[in-house]
């Protein structure tokens, strides 16, 4: 049976919110009357509320889309910020400084480049030259899997360890200090 593009979507929208959990309700209040939820409707028509466990489905479109706008531009504005600093302060750049997390959280600081791939946000030449400039500069090396000779590993070295130990306070920083200003992990409602 073919699927129309509308049926694809809502199965990868099921999916996204299976994955993520973004319904962040408790069991409890799963079981709890719908109608007795504190909140009121706006004159957009979506629900606002004080309670931060409503679920997404309970927005409307146009709160949604302006929700997913406002949260596009906050990654650009903190990834932005965040590469500026790291350049300044441990000469990488924020994808390099996410290749050598993945690296470090790693067993042995070591994966597949396919591994790492799935992991980041960038396209697979674009990381095969991102991993090329890391071992460049010493921060990591490349190897040939001696069982597939089609699979390459890339491995933290120890000056990669030290760049991501620099590298990591000066990125933590700019994310906690973003998130104390819009509340929205630290229990807040903005």
């Amino acid at each position: 049976m073919a699927h129309t593009g509308s049926q694809r979507g809502d199965a990868a929208i099921a999916e996204v919110l299976d994955s993520r959990s973004l319904d962040a309700r408790s069991p409890a209040s799963d079981t709890a009357d719908p109608d007795s939820q504190a909140g009121d409707t706006a004159a957009d028509g979506h629900v606002t509320s004080d309670r931060s466990d409503l679920a997404c489905s309970d927005l409307s479109d146009a709160h949604l889309a302006t929700q997913w706008r406002e949260l596009g531009v906050r990654y650009h504005r903190l990834q932005c910020a965040i590469d500026r600093a790291l350049q300044a302060d441990a000469d990488i750049t924020s994808s390099e400084f996410e290749v050598l997390e993945l690296l470090v959280g790693a067993d042995a600081g070591k994966m597949r480049m396919s591994e790492l791939s799935g992991q980041v946000h960038l396209s697979q030449s674009a990381l095969s030259r991102l991993v090329a400039g890391l071992e460049k500069d010493g921060l990591v090396t490349r190897t040939m899997c001696a069982s597939d000779r089609r699979s390459v590993f890339t491995e933290l070295t120890e000056t990669g360890r030290q760049r991501y130990t620099q590298a990591r306070p000066v990125q933590r920083a700019i994310l906690r200090a973003d998130l104390a200003t819009s509340h929205r992990l630290c229990g807040g409602n903005g």
